[in-house]
């Protein structure tokens, strides 16, 4: 069951991870590849998540730092200089 649960927890909560991203991502590209992202990262620390309190959450909490994590690797490169997140 645990990969069901969290294919029902994408479902239920992918427009607003979406939307977490979308806010901090402008291109929508890079937001598509950072959602992806996140749900890498939260199925990864699905253990962190005490299943208490609201999972959406807890989920847009990963998602908004995947996004932030994007955004600094970006200002930390030099321009043209293309990385693994590229």
């Amino acid at each position: 069951g645990e990969h069901l649960a969290f294919e029902a927890l994408v479902r239920r909560h992918q427009a607003a991870v979406a939307r977490a991203v979308a806010r901090l991502v402008r291109d929508p590209q890079e937001a598509a590849e950072v959602v992806q992202d996140a749900w890498w990262m939260a199925w990864r620390r699905l253990d962190t998540w005490r299943g208490e309190g609201d999972a959406g959450a807890w989920l847009r909490g990963v998602a908004s730092n995947a996004a932030l994590m994007r955004l600094r690797a970006r200002r930390r490169r030099p321009e043209g200089h293309a990385t693994a997140l590229d």
